[in-house]
């Protein structure tokens, strides 16, 4: 359940939440989740890498409009991820005596999603919105996924998620709403999942079709 320095690792929300109050009733009210093999696994091995694979991770899906699994016709991960990080070394990231830091700037995720879509001939666009939890679950049950810029929660500090699904629980006896949301998160490819609770600073970059 535990990461490095602390931090919560959730694999499954269900024990979590059975962890986290022995004895209290949960209920699941709803879920939903994306072909996984739309959503390419990633494993981050660049210094602050996170919103560059991130990226990189809807570049892929979109290739095929989401119509196709990410590694089909020669659309990989792999150069989605070249192509993302030579646009955030030109200008999107914080490069560092000559080291490759892809750091990128605050409040730049979409339009550095928007390039990286654009170089890729995508049929999509992004935008960015304050509005997060709405907004993520209309993504995800309309079939596209969404990344998540967290400032800071008790599982993630400064650091972009891929969001694919989501499920959501009735918990204790009051049947307090919790939401998870399945995602990406780049330290391992096995599943993980965000507590939307308890986040402090949250917002979601999301894809839109071209007009």
């Amino acid at each position: 359940m535990f990461g490095k320095n602390g931090s919560i690792r959730i694999c499954d929300p269900a024990v979590y939440l059975k962890q986290s109050a022995p004895g209290q009733q949960i209920k699941l009210l709803r879920s939903a989740c994306i072909d996984e093999d739309k959503v390419p696994a990633y494993l981050i091995r660049d210094l602050n890498g996170c919103a560059v694979n991130a990226a990189a991770c809807l570049v892929a899906f979109s290739a095929h409009g989401g119509s196709a699994p990410a590694g089909e016709d020669g659309r990989s991960f792999g150069p989605a991820l070249a192509l993302c990080k030579k646009i955030a070394a030109d200008g999107f990231s914080k490069m560092r005596d000559g080291t490759r830091d892809y750091y990128t700037k605050i409040g730049r995720e979409a339009p550095f999603v928007r390039r990286c879509l654009g170089a890729a001939s995508s049929g999509y666009s992004a935008r960015s919105s304050l509005l997060v939890k709405r907004r993520a679950v209309s993504e995800i049950l309309a079939g596209r996924p969404v990344l998540l810029n967290i400032a800071f929660s008790g599982q993630y500090t400064d650091h972009t998620v891929t969001a694919y699904g989501f499920e959501e629980y009735a918990a204790g006896d009051n049947g307090r709403k919790v939401l998870f949301f399945k995602i990406r998160d780049g330290y391992t490819k096995e599943d993980r999942y965000l507590m939307f609770r308890g986040i402090l600073g949250i917002s979601i970059t999301y894809l839109k079709t071209k007009a």
